[in-house]
């Protein structure tokens, strides 16, 4: 769409991205600014001689310079009046409503099916983060997604799909599938990095998951949050004894936290690290299970488990597009504490990838992931994997 007489939008340009980068319009424009990956950084309304000024600096936002809101995984805190205030949401995911500290409303919204608001009341400042949590552009009438933007009042997203051409059943600007009573909308998602039994998430550090995400991945955005440390049980860890079952919710923790977290249009890749890798096998069941969708998995010097019926045996497991498996020779801990150091007769969707230099040679240290060799790595790395995983392209919100 370049032109809506509707809205008196008398210009729509767009960027590399097929992002809307100024719209011009009867009584003035917005301009926006995006960085390389196509995250928002700034928006500029200008109407007649008044200008507004918003900056995006991930869940916090200023306005015109000032520190306005910083948004948290239950609402948001309003920094001009010192205020907490949170989000009740149906099962889409749209915030109905919104009240303070003390229980009170502050403001109410439903929505016609598309994500039209009616109905609705505010007290004080307004809450634009509402229908399934997204930005509602008050300029212009659009609720901004990731990758695109819908106008509710249509019913449509005026932006061609990214991955059309793997959908091509579905129109490239329907909403949701058209099931937006039932279903949310799912914009692709990114790699996910999995720690291993003896560590956390700041084993992986931004230069490390930088590294992995280019040399085995086509992602361009990685998540290194998630955290399996903290499971139930007397103990309260990822013990070094965790077995299966402690492994099974680690991984429904995992899939919990991507449904929490989706991001641009891509695949998963999933990328684990000793028992970690383990976990990443079972989350990919489950999504298989739960949301039909099938993943990358990249591990390293994981313990492999071969028997039939395993549920960490990835030779079975309809959920994983491909896997690809790194294992050190000289690693006494994969292979000789836990399982075996590889998979037998893998199938044609699991890559066994012998790594013979670690940076430090030892039975345990060779197990540890900064003694892994990246220069062997990327050197062994097998061709990067083009298109799309096989998935539906909604989330049935009534499973979660």
């Amino acid at each position: 769409m370049t032109v809506d007489k509707n809205k008196g939008i008398t210009g729509i340009t767009y960027n590399y991205l097929n992002l809307p980068e100024r719209v011009t319009m009867d009584s003035g424009y917005v301009a926006y600014t995006y960085d390389a990956a196509g995250t928002k950084l700034r928006k500029i309304a200008q109407y007649g001689e008044n200008t507004d000024n918003t900056d995006f600096v991930g869940g916090i936002q200023y306005t015109d310079g000032t520190l306005d809101f910083l948004q948290h995984a239950e609402g948001h805190y309003l920094f001009t009046t010192s205020a907490y205030q949170y989000n009740l949401t149906d099962h889409l995911g749209n915030v109905r409503v919104t009240v303070d500290a003390t229980g009170a409303v502050v403001q109410r919204d439903d929505y016609y099916p598309f994500g039209l608001s009616f109905n609705s009341y505010t007290s004080g400042q307004e809450n634009l983060y509402k229908f399934q949590g997204q930005e509602h552009q008050d300029e212009t009438g659009w609720d901004s997604f990731k990758w695109r933007n819908s106008d509710p009042a249509l019913g449509r997203f005026f932006n061609i799909d990214p991955m059309s051409e793997a959908f091509y059943y579905n129109s490239p600007y329907a909403f949701s599938e058209n099931k937006v009573t039932t279903h949310v909308e799912l914009e692709g998602l990114e790699a996910y990095f999995i720690h291993g039994t003896a560590s956390g998430p700041d084993m992986w550090t931004d230069d490390l998951a930088n590294f992995i995400k280019r040399t085995v991945t086509t992602n361009t955005t990685y998540d290194i949050k998630f955290r399996w440390n903290y499971q139930e049980g007397p103990r309260k860890k990822n013990w070094l004894l965790n077995n299966e079952s402690d492994r099974l919710r680690a991984a429904k923790s995992l899939v919990m936290h991507i449904e929490n977290t989706y991001d641009p249009e891509q695949h998963i890749t999933l990328i684990g690290h000793s028992h970690g890798g383990n976990v990443a096998i079972q989350a990919a069941k489950l999504l298989w299970e739960k949301y039909h969708i099938s993943v990358e998995i990249v591990n390293f010097n994981t313990p492999a488990y071969n028997e039939q019926f395993d549920a960490e045996n990835p030779n079975d497991n309809w959920g994983i597009d491909r896997l690809t498996h790194f294992y050190t020779v000289q690693d006494g801990v994969a292979g000789g504490l836990a399982g075996s150091d590889k998979y037998n007769a893998p199938s044609g969707n699991v890559a066994n990838i012998q790594l013979n230099n670690p940076l430090q040679t030892g039975l345990f240290t060779a197990h540890y992931m900064d003694n892994v060799n990246r220069d062997e790595v990327a050197e062994k790395a097998p061709k990067k994997k083009k298109g799309k995983s096989k998935r539906r392209k909604t989330i049935w919100p009534q499973d979660r």
